[in-house]
């Protein structure tokens, strides 16, 4: 590790920022597909709770279209 930290003391700006674009670029996908796996792993898991949620919006609709005839019936 010492001898590709003293490489890189050892060459240009330029070229020490390009190293360090690329190791950024290269952190930044890692993180995303980890994100990414997760994330479907998540979904697979709460499909049963995904389901219950929707049932809940099902109530709340019925409950606002009652609400909004009774508004316009009055």
């Amino acid at each position: 590790m010492k001898k590709i930290i003293h490489n890189l003391r050892q060459k240009k700006h330029e070229e020490r920022r390009h190293v360090v674009h690329i190791a950024l670029f290269v952190c930044l996908i890692l993180l995303i597909a980890l994100f990414v796996w997760t994330l479907n792993a998540n979904f697979r898991n709460n499909k049963d709770n995904l389901k219950d949620d929707f049932r809940e919006f099902d109530s709340l609709k019925e409950n606002l279209s009652s609400d909004y005839q009774d508004i316009n019936s009055n």
